[in-house]
């Protein structure tokens, strides 16, 4: 959910609809979550990263 409003510019109620996540304040809260999570965590920021490169990476392909 991060990455599709990170990366995608999504709106919580959108990614809450396409998840079945219930309302947006779920999302919202998750991405809370993770945002402060990435602050701490220097393992998660650099999975984060493989993951935000590789969606970028495939994204940039499909547009060529």
């Amino acid at each position: 959910m991060y990455v599709c409003c990170d990366i995608g510019g999504y709106s919580h109620r959108e990614i809450a609809t396409r998840f079945q996540a219930g309302s947006y304040s779920t999302v919202s809260s998750a991405c809370a979550l993770l945002k402060r999570s990435l602050a701490d965590d220097s393992n998660l920021q650099k999975q984060a990263g493989r993951i935000r490169r590789q969606l970028i990476g495939e994204y940039v392909q499909q547009a060529t």
